[in-house]
């Protein structure tokens, strides 16, 4: 019978401890379900009974390696990369637009679906960026929305808005304003 050797026993035990699942470290490990089961009977190893200390210490582990120089590279880094994107995702798509606008013959419907889709991916870019730029900075506090009541429209009130629709429409077709905002 073939031994298991011993690192890789103490490294199968950690795993089963820290409360990995069999499959998954049979996987990393190379070694059967059944080994595993094994070396957990044999070391009486608890499942899941160093995750507590294993997340305290790569807690640890994590702060320590992330120092304000790490923080500063990192979010430079990022800036750099998200202003890259934003810079190519404009370039492209101001190198679309402008080969639309050469050729007559392209469909109305497929330049305006091009110019929403470049229009979004403007939109996500920028918002992208901002929130990158915004890293570290104090949440924005968000003013509460006001309060949306829906409820059927009265008899009268539907007659009062039919009639000011139809005095907006006289007037426009008299060549006058609207008595009406928005119409």
């Amino acid at each position: 019978m073939r031994r298991t050797p011993p690192e890789l026993e103490s490294q199968a035990a950690a795993a089963i401890a820290a409360g990995w699942p069999i499959t998954a470290i049979s996987q990393q490990t190379g070694l059967s379900p059944a080994t595993l089961r094994r070396i957990r009977a044999r070391t009486k190893t608890i499942p899941g009974s160093l995750r507590a200390e294993l997340i305290e210490e790569a807690r640890a582990s994590l702060l320590d390696s992330l120092g304000v120089e790490f923080v500063r590279m990192e979010a430079a880094r990022l800036v750099r990369s998200q202003a890259a994107i934003c810079e190519r995702i404009l370039s492209q798509s101001w190198e679309l637009l402008e080969r639309l606008g050469k050729e007559d013959k392209t469909d109305p419907l497929k330049v305006a679906r091009a110019i929403s889709s470049i229009a979004t991916a403007s939109k996500l870019a920028s918002d992208s960026l901002r929130q990158v730029l915004t890293l570290g900075a104090d949440p924005e506090e968000l003013e509460e929305l006001p309060e949306l009541i829906v409820r059927d429209l009265t008899a009268e009130e539907v007659e009062a808005i039919r009639e000011d629709v139809d005095t907006a429409w006289l007037a426009v077709s008299e060549g006058k304003e609207p008595p009406i905002d928005g119409l």
